[in-house]
């Protein structure tokens, strides 16, 4: 036993002080999916690794942490007891699904290389993700300069909350993508809908250098040659027309469907 600036230090022979490595996707495994990189521990790794990292000191029953700690956060004499804590509402952080219903055909996922969901998108920018965080298109893993966010709503899917969390999302995503290439222009494509018109307008200011193109989209088409996306919409009853290298197709957020039995425990309505 040392001691070392009032912190007695334990060592233990018979745990290893060696790092464990996490697992990663092969390299070849990764290339064509948008699945996570970074695979964690196995279950032995990570016991040695808790071990490891939590076998450095042990309690000797010095008080050396009572003495040291300004805050009084150490009692020895605590134990385990309920509370009943009065609220005026409460919030349950317990994740999203986000849901995509198939896209409308027009607008060519799954059939162009360079139409993705948000989440896939999430995946491209992630630095866990399988292009290592570099913003670069799936079909030639070219850099995009010209990238187009849809955010759809047929048949009034999309409208109200679940819409508008939608397109936060959609901004939120294009202003990370421009943080990542310099000159990178974007624009965004919005539904004849007044929820997501008055959600831009509370963000104005916000997405400095994206573009918004309201109107229903009437067609996408792929350039065989290069895979760029030509883009047909309605604006105001007059057809436009624009080349983008790579689109990006919002999906909607809904509750995990864990949270609905949640909520039926604590007799609570489900807000989204």
């Amino acid at each position: 036993m040392v001691e070392e600036k009032k912190r007695y230090i334990l060592e233990f022979p018979d745990i290893s002080a060696e790092r464990q490595s996490i697992q990663e996707l092969p390299v070849e495994e990764r290339i064509n999916n948008f699945n996570e990189v970074s695979l964690g521990f196995t279950e032995d790794a990570a016991v040695k690794e808790a071990k490891r990292c939590l076998s450095c000191r042990r309690c000797l029953g010095c008080g050396l942490c009572l003495a040291e700690c300004d805050k009084d956060a150490i009692v020895f004499e605590q134990a385990d007891e309920k509370l009943d804590i009065c609220v005026d509402s409460m919030i349950i952080t317990t994740g999203l699904e986000r849901v995509c219903s198939p896209p409308p055909e027009r607008f060519g996922y799954g059939r162009y290389a360079n139409v993705v969901t948000d989440i896939e998108f999430e995946r491209i920018l992630s630095d866990n993700g399988p292009y290592g965080g570099l913003l670069i298109r799936p079909f030639d893993g070219e850099m995009p300069r010209k990238i187009g966010f849809v955010c759809w709503a047929d048949n009034n899917e999309g409208r109200g909350e679940s819409g508008i969390k939608s397109l936060s999302y959609a901004i939120h995503e294009a202003m990370l993508a421009k943080n990542k290439v310099d000159g990178l222009e974007i624009s965004l494509f919005l539904p004849d809908n007044d929820d997501y018109t008055k959600e831009l307008k509370r963000n104005d200011g916000k997405v400095p250098g994206i573009s918004t193109k309201e109107g229903g989209i009437m067609a996408i088409k792929e350039i065989q040659e290069s895979k760029n996306l030509i883009v047909q919409w309605d604006e105001n009853g007059n057809a436009r027309e624009d080349e983008f290298e790579m689109l990006v197709l919002s999906t909607m957020p809904e509750p995990a469907t864990y949270i609905i039995e949640l909520a039926k425990k604590l007799d609570n309505k489900l807000l989204h």
